[in-house]
């Protein structure tokens, strides 16, 4: 019980005191090889909800303390700059960070993309493009609209058969996570027979499912990319990339750069994998990515980045410690791993 208290005050104090920030600063300085490391950021909603059953979200006051952190601590650059300095062959400023997006939510637009412009930093979003051309909610924001919705105090998993309680909204949140880790391993064909089975069985419509107002217009993203903010893909409906067959792969992975470059009139240069583990993509899909143009990709490996980083793996660090304390610590520690790293190979 004490060493979980001190272990939740250690951050408040040492970013209250300044330490975290000196830190940081004699990291910038003393840390072997930091001018050729660059990390980027991986979020996914922000917004003043407070929802359980969203995705990954944000509040809106965390974010712009982040914001407001890395734009006084970090060099905050475009995933363009990171390309060319690389293609360049020129040295990456120390503390090089980059802040990503993926799915293409509203909230984007609505929550993120004002304080963006107040620290005038620089994003790419990630779109999944068929949702963003249909307004089609995602099929994972399907399930969680439904199990919130849902009165049903059972339920049993279609692919596992495995029956869960819902007596209480943390039983509904929890099937719900079971459900959307299930639904990842069919392969395409097979999750959108699954998912109308889902929500009949939780007893809600498809319509009431779906969300109009959830996603990105072109409309506001015209606007963005007029204002520090670029695209790149997140394939047309969100699959698991190693699940689909070959005959898919170009639609999701083509197509998808080719609407976005038609609709924005810029060249799309990157691409995120759906999920983003290791086991997600493979050497063929990076050949499929590679043909389609595009320049690197993105996964959600909480790897830091170096120029010898494959581009078509760099990895991406997920900032779940939302208050600024936590969080500043988290990116210290973070980097000092590549610090720890560098130090044992001298």
């Amino acid at each position: 019980m004490i060493a979980a208290k001190i272990k939740g005050v250690f951050p408040v104090l040492s970013f209250r005191l300044g330490l975290t920030q000196g830190l940081v600063k004699l990291q910038n300085v003393f840390s072997p090889g930091k001018k050729d490391t660059f990390r980027i950021l991986n979020y996914h909603r922000v917004n003043d909800f407070n929802d359980p059953f969203t995705i990954d979200s944000v509040a809106a006051a965390d974010f712009e303390n982040q914001m407001r952190y890395i734009s006084k601590h970090y060099r905050v650059l475009a995933l363009d700059d990171i390309y060319d300095y690389i293609a360049g062959n020129r040295r990456l400023p120390g503390q090089c960070l980059a802040v990503t997006f993926d799915d293409g939510y509203a909230d984007n637009y609505t929550f993120a993309y004002p304080i963006l412009k107040k620290y005038n930093l620089p994003a790419t979003i990630f779109l999944t493009v068929n949702c963003i051309e249909t307004q089609a909610s995602l099929w994972f924001d399907q399930i969680l609209s439904a199990f919130k919705a849902t009165h049903k105090k059972r339920f049993a998993c279609p692919i596992t058969e495995a029956v869960f309680k819902m007596d209480s909204m943390e039983e509904k949140l929890h099937a719900a996570r079971i459900m959307l880790e299930q639904l990842k391993k069919p392969d395409n064909a097979q999750r959108k027979k699954i998912v109308p089975d889902v929500l009949k069985e939780l007893g809600i419509s498809s319509t009431k499912a779906q969300d109009a107002s959830n996603l990105l217009t072109w409309t506001r993203i015209k606007e963005m990319g007029h204002h520090n903010v670029t695209f790149g893909s997140h394939t047309m409906t969100h699959p698991i990339l190693a699940n689909l067959p070959a005959s898919e792969l170009d639609w999701e992975l083509t197509t998808s750069c080719q609407v976005i470059e038609q609709k924005i009139d810029k060249a799309v240069r990157f691409f995120a994998y759906p999920n983003g583990k290791p086991r997600d993509f493979n050497e063929s899909i990076v050949q499929v990515i590679k043909q389609a143009g595009y320049k690197a990709a993105v996964t959600t490996v909480p790897e830091i980045n170096t120029p010898d980083t494959n581009p078509f793996s760099w990895g991406r660090y997920r900032p779940w410690q939302n208050k600024v304390d936590h969080f500043s610590l988290a990116l210290f520690m973070h980097g000092l791993s590549v610090w720890q790293r560098n130090t044992d190979k001298l």
